[in-house]
């Protein structure tokens, strides 16, 4: 134990970060042995579907070879029928329609969809994007208000809504039809408007609960066009609606899975001017993009719009063919962009000063942290780094004249909505779900509330919950590693929330050579030996350099991928995680 006590400290205490627990999937070798005898398909390649949940050939099959044929009809949402034939007829009488969304790339790709195919059905149609830092999140009276003012007489909430009771009484008071289109959990009662499309209502038959908010609004889309017999142009919206999809990190199965293989297909040649520029500008117009491309070069440039202060930004890059106007757009979105990302450095820096100042808030197991002034746009981002480097739900606070405004992230082991709602006494405002959720308290209270949450989390929150796992595909040998089963692999794509990326490991490989920095900052090895090696790469790791010089055998957990430099190809091998001694039990 004193051994593994050293090697602990020297290896981890530089990244400040808790040794990973590999946790392998069951063998479940009946049902790999029939996925391979029934749909013709290799082991490793059957034991990753295993490990999704797909255990029988009828389901293995449907995933492996899934179409757009495959989507469900969107007349089984729960008042679809009724949605759809208020908004033809709103278009056939010319009536002003206004579109309600959200700052965020869910919102801003569900406004532009809707927007778009309500234009080419004929109708008139406005959109309204909230300011994060003045508006705040979802409907408001006044806006609502204004709208009527305008003409409008029928405002469609995108990403938004399902919580707005008030809001709902409010429109239905003063004359105006409200239809709520929304993904987000439903409270305990809900909004009294003219119909709500939501497959989470409980009463709701539609079978796939996970969409995005863009992806109910392709619903309807889909039933709007179904019902006019124009069927043929809905796919011309899938990359739009597999961009807000991905950013909005929900689970990529079943009819998600299907708009982002599609979606990201379409992705390689949009005709959409301003996606064409956004493309272009973020360095991978013309390439193959994968969900790691729209996660981190295209939603975060489009997020930063709204993170930022800004509104109708976003949604006019998509709806106009002024190219200068465009390329204005797009080099303002990478400017906000930058600004965004200094903006986050400069509160983790602060972060990082409290943790030696004041190491006590980062033993809680809740972490809830507060900063005066610190920029709201970017304080969810900030939440989700602490949650990856403490591995324990956090929360940060932008403390502004006597309130403190929050954003919160959370781990698989913590449901924070439920934390929130048992800590309401604390706080102004909130909501969210079990991963995260934003909040309002008084200044005054957060030690209080600090204390509470923290109370309830001694309840539900174990000693072991704290140590970061990482689930493991299969276990490997180097040679066992090929172009084909890659390709196997790519097969189970596109990867993200839900269906994960393949993770495997190999116990005592050596390491052939290197280690190397790459860019400073990126450890790069050689593993295998002179007959067969392949080139590991551990992103933003280059601070365990030195520990490699002199360990020569180490386990490795990895992904696959395909490394083409200068006209050649090479699988490499992603590192997820190292153990440099065999007795840490890999």
């Amino acid at each position: 134990m004193l051994y593994f006590s050293l090697i602990y400290r020297k290896t981890y205490h530089r990244d400040n970060e808790t040794p990973k627990r590999w946790i392998s999937h069951p063998v479940e070798d009946a049902s790999v042995d029939r996925l391979v005898e029934e749909i013709r398909i290799s082991h490793l390649q059957a034991l990753l579907l295993i490990n999704r949940g797909i255990r029988t050939p009828e389901a293995a099959h449907r995933y492996l070879h899934s179409t757009l044929a495959d989507m469900h009809d969107p007349f089984l949402m729960k008042d679809m029928r009724k949605t759809v034939e208020r908004i033809l007829r709103a278009i056939h009488q010319q009536e002003k329609i206004l579109i309600y969304g959200d700052f965020d790339v869910d919102g801003v790709t569900s406004i532009v969809v809707l927007k778009k195919a309500i234009e080419a059905l004929g109708g008139t149609c406005g959109f309204y994007v909230p300011r994060r830092l003045t508006d705040g999140y979802g409907l408001k009276k006044d806006a609502i208000e204004e709208f009527k003012h305008q003409g409008y007489s029928l405002v469609i909430s995108v990403d938004c809504g399902i919580r707005a009771e008030e809001v709902a009484r409010f429109a239905k008071e003063i004359g105006l039809d409200l239809i709520v289109t929304d993904h987000h959990l439903p409270g305990d009662s809900l909004p009294d408007c003219y119909s709500i499309i939501n497959p989470k209502l409980a009463d709701c038959p539609y079978p796939d609960k996970n969409l995005a908010g863009v992806g109910v609004v392709y619903k309807v889309v889909q039933a709007l066009f179904k019902e006019t017999q124009r069927q043929a142009e809905e796919n011309r919206f899938l990359h739009l609606v597999a961009i807000g999809t991905v950013a909005d990190l929900v689970s990529l199965t079943d009819e998600n899975r299907i708009i982002v293989k599609y979606g990201l297909n379409s992705l390689q040649n949009p005709e959409n001017a301003g996606l064409q520029t956004l493309l272009e500008m973020a360095g991978v117009r013309g390439k193959e993009i994968s969900c790691i491309d729209v996660a981190f070069k295209i939603a975060p440039r489009i997020n930063a719009v709204g993170r930022m202060g800004g509104s109708n930004a976003a949604v006019e890059l998509f709806d106009s063919d002024d190219v200068e106007h465009i390329r204005s757009i797009v080099r303002d979105m990478n400017r906000k962009n930058l600004l965004r990302q200094q903006e986050e450095s400069s509160i983790l820096a602060e972060i990082d000063r409290l943790t030696r100042v004041q190491p006590e808030l980062f033993k809680d197991l809740v972490i809830v942290i507060a900063g005066e002034n610190w920029h709201r746009g970017v304080i969810g981002i900030v939440a989700s780094r602490m949650v990856e480097r403490f591995h324990r739900p956090t929360i940060i606070l932008s403390i502004e004249n006597g309130e403190a405004h929050g954003s919160g992230r959370s781990t698989s082991k913590f449901h924070l909505l439920q934390a929130l709602q048992l800590c309401d006494d604390y706080l102004i405002k909130y909501g969210g779900h079990a991963l995260a959720a934003g909040l309002t308290l008084m200044s005054g209270d957060v030690d209080d509330f600090r204390r509470a949450i923290n109370q309830y989390a001694r309840t539900q929150i174990r000693p072991g919950d704290l140590i970061p796992e990482l689930t493991i595909d299969t276990y490997l040998e180097l040679n066992q590693i090929s172009f084909k089963f890659l390709d196997e692999i790519n097969q189970l794509a596109p990867f993200g929330e839900g269906n994960p990326i393949p993770i495997f490991a190999t116990k005592n490989v050596k390491v052939y050579s290197g280690p190397w920095l790459l860019k400073d900052r990126h450890l790069k090895i050689k593993v295998g030996n002179v007959l067969q090696n392949f080139d590991a790469v551990w992103w933003k790791k280059g601070t365990l350099f030195d520990r490699l010089i002199y360990e020569k055998v180490i386990s490795i957990a990895y992904s696959l991928h395909l490394n083409e430099y200068q006209g050649v190809s090479n699988l490499q091998l992603n590192l997820k995680d190292i153990k440099f001694n065999t007795r840490d039990n890999p």
